[in-house]
């Protein structure tokens, strides 16, 4: 089974902060820790690089990581652009990192980015995933038109339509892979 961690921004019933839940019953969530400072809005994005949790944040762009064992997050240093979700690549030890309509690189040690490529969707880029492959996925929102699902190239940033989602995605919305099983969860 599974411990997947959950960064809750928006809810009627839930405080805003970070919370742990269980993939085969993920409608337990346990409270962590407290949210994000409130510079930094709330978790855009966040993945692993090996036993380090990184978030990206809204509002004030910055990389942090988070305390798996208590939910305190630490600031690494500034994106320099905001990022709406970020992915680790396991292949290559890079993580990547899209805004609205770019693909990123992003170091590890200062939050520095650095450009790949525009990513031409057509819609705004929400999150991002990559597998134990080396691929990376990522999601649109469009206020108009239903969501898309699709592949970025990791070299160049080109955008591979999968499939457009039978309804709207409104506003963030998180995706994450399950490395023991290379499941991507939306």
């Amino acid at each position: 089974d599974s411990e997947a961690f959950v960064y809750n921004a928006y809810s009627l019933s839930l405080a805003q902060g970070s919370y742990t839940m269980f993939l085969d019953d993920p409608t337990v969530l346990t409270p962590l820790g407290p949210a994000v400072p409130a510079q930094y809005t709330f978790l855009a994005g966040a993945d692993f690089a090996g036993d380090i949790f990184y978030g990206c944040t809204y509002g004030s762009p910055s990389l942090l990581t988070m305390d798996t064992e208590t939910g305190a997050f630490t600031a690494v240093g500034s994106t320099s652009v905001a990022l709406n979700g970020i992915a680790y690549d396991p292949t290559t030890e890079t993580m990547f990192g899209v805004s609205s309509t770019a693909l990123y690189t992003v170091d590890l040690a200062t939050g520095a980015t650095t450009m790949v490529g525009s990513v031409a969707s057509g819609y705004t880029l929400i999150d991002l995933v990559c597998t134990n492959e080396g691929n990376l996925y990522a999601v649109t929102v469009d206020f108009t038109a239903n969501s898309r699902f699709g592949m970025i190239d990791k070299t160049t940033g080109a955008w591979t339509l999968i499939a457009t989602e039978p309804f709207v995605a409104l506003y963030a919305q998180g995706m994450a892979i399950d490395r023991q099983t290379n499941t991507i969860f939306w």
